[in-house]
């Protein structure tokens, strides 16, 4: 990954879980992995949808913070029973 530039190589070593030593990314690129899949359940959370697949800040997000959504706002509501 030396030639990527090093936000982008840190974002893919923290979504790819290597395998046999390599990290093998979708050939179509990173976009077709949806944003959703990362984002973490909070009763507070950073962001908001309104359809489950577009997001907005809530408020101004800081560099390195994690995104959160509440998971009961758009039908992942089961999953919270778990938390």
């Amino acid at each position: 990954m030396g030639t990527l530039p090093v936000k982008l190589a840190e974002t893919i070593r923290s979504l790819f879980v290597p395998t046999d030593g390599k990290r093998y990314l979708p050939t179509s690129g990173t976009n077709i992995v949806h944003l959703v899949t990362y984002l973490n359940h909070s009763p507070a959370p950073n962001l908001r949808t309104s359809d489950g697949f577009n997001f907005f800040a809530r408020r101004k997000i800081r560099e390195g913070e994690e995104l959160t959504v509440d998971y009961r706002t758009y039908g992942a509501g089961d999953l919270v029973a778990s938390l």
